[in-house]
């Protein structure tokens, strides 16, 4: 009802602006000596705010800003008009498209795509802190959703006006998180099928035959020198799969292809004792195959019983997304 949207946008508005203009405990600070935008707790302390001080997984948190920004903008361009500079600092921190050379320019400036590796084809998470394998990243799926945010955000922008540079740069970042994710992180083992031919010949081209990886059908964590089918976040196969998986938006079909999801659903999540939290993660990545099915699986769900970044309403939503982009009409279905 508009009522509802009505109060929702209120509530994100508030929630946004409280955060941009520091009307928060842990306010946003900007960093002069590596030029960027960190939270106070995080510059007083290495660890905390995961980290956030040193610059791990910007473009996995902030992400999440700049979509529900890109959202609220949509929904009320005022907003854009009176906070965008302060979304747009984020959008730099993570994703700036100029300052190639990534210069001190009068003691103000961020430097350029500062997560991503050109070399290698995508981004990487752990900010300032060495490791013994070099960088490393754990969620392929929280950087693509991080440059996905930050791509509405800057759509949101060009629509009333701004340029289209940042746009354009962003969609190269994004195109290039896709396709590190796809190539790196998500496997499936040799097999014969000539249908499955194209992505056998690239785990075989990526990983050799390793048996460490060939039931897994997923990289837990990327290092610049190492890989593991674990992660940082947890050894279970399933939960690997999931944190790959999240947050659930438009980007997530795309970033799981369905040739690859009727491999890795079968194997892995399906034979699994997926726990409550996540029952509603696993119920979106069996949508991308089957949203028929997936339909009815989210009937049995509820919100309190889900991980805090998902809602009963939001898996809905997504598996009707994808029930009207294959012609069913949505009228039809029935909820429980």
């Amino acid at each position: 009802s508009h009522s509802l949207l009505h109060n929702a946008t209120l509530k994100l508005h508030d929630s946004l602006v409280n955060l941009l203009t520091g009307n928060v405990k842990d306010q946003l600070i900007y960093d002069i000596k590596f030029g960027g935008i960190i939270s106070e707790n995080g510059l007083n302390g290495s660890n905390k705010d995961f980290g956030n001080g040193r610059y791990v997984k910007h473009h996995f948190h902030y992400g999440y800003v700049l979509y529900a920004s890109a959202v609220l903008g949509k929904l009320n361009a005022s907003f854009v008009g009176e906070y965008g500079e302060w979304v747009d600092s984020l959008m730099y921190d993570i994703a700036y498209h100029s300052n190639v050379d990534s210069e001190n320019i009068d003691d103000v400036f961020f430097p350029f795509a500062r997560h991503t590796s050109w070399y290698d084809g995508h981004s990487f998470a752990d900010g300032l802190f060495s490791q013994t394998n070099g960088k490393s990243q754990d969620s392929s799926s929280e950087a693509v959703n991080g440059y996905y945010g930050a791509y509405l955000w800057s759509l949101v922008r060009e629509s009333l006006g701004a340029s289209s540079q940042p746009t354009n740069f962003l969609r190269l970042l994004l195109s290039m998180e896709l396709r590190g994710a796809k190539t790196y992180w998500h496997l499936l083992p040799t097999s014969t099928s000539t249908k499955k031919e194209t992505l056998r010949r690239r785990f075989t081209l990526v990983y050799g035959n390793s048996p460490n990886f060939k039931n897994n059908y997923m990289v837990g964590n990327l290092g610049m020198l190492d890989v593991e089918c674990s992660s940082h976040f947890s050894d279970e196969i399933y939960l690997v799969h999931l944190k790959n998986l999240l947050p659930i938006t438009a980007i997530t079909s795309e970033l799981f292809s369905k040739e690859y999801v009727r491999e890795q659903y079968e194997h892995v999540i399906a034979q699994a004792n997926i726990s409550e939290a996540w029952k509603g993660y696993s119920v979106c990545n069996h949508a991308i195959i089957d949203p028929m099915k997936a339909w009815e699986e989210a009937q049995k769900l509820a919100s309190a019983d889900l991980d805090e970044g998902l809602s009963k309403s939001q898996v809905l939503y997504f598996i009707m997304s994808l029930l009207q982009g294959q012609g069913f009409n949505v009228s039809n279905l029935s909820l429980s």
